[in-house]
């Protein structure tokens, strides 16, 4: 569950944005919730302005994969640390992000259209990805 609060509020053209994590030390995904809020509120940065819902979320989701991989301190071994993370840094490291994120949105039209326009990409992903994860 996402214990993180992303608050954005407008002071006279300024905006101020307001992150609340839960600071309970035993919480082993803090850092990953922290990171999440933060990319939530990038949205607000000036360079992310003119991107659509569509381009922050493969960003989003390239950069919370990338801090997975490469931040993650716990080497507990489970699943999570030897499947998932793994797997996701390799997705954000490939040349086949954009087409997992339209992948996992399917469902919306934006993303069907674009699977539909993009069969060989979607080919390419999954010859990638099996051999990438055999």
């Amino acid at each position: 569950m996402h214990e993180g609060v992303v608050k954005i509020k407008d002071k006279g053209g300024k905006k101020n944005i307001i992150v609340n994590v839960n600071s309970n030390s035993n919480n082993e995904f803090g850092a990953h919730e922290l990171m999440w809020s933060m990319l939530i509120a990038s949205k607000e940065l000036e360079e992310n302005k003119n991107k659509t819902k569509e381009e922050l979320f493969i960003k989003n989701t390239g950069d919370f994969f990338e801090f997975l991989g490469e931040f993650s301190s716990n080497k507990k071994r489970n699943f999570w640390n030897e499947f998932y993370i793994p797997f996701f840094y390799k997705i954000a490291k490939s040349e086949h992000l954009e087409t997992y994120c339209k992948l996992i949105t399917q469902v919306e039209v934006g993303s069907q259209k674009w699977l539909d326009e993009n069969e060989k990409k979607v080919k390419v992903f999954f010859n990638w990805a099996n051999k990438e994860f055999k």
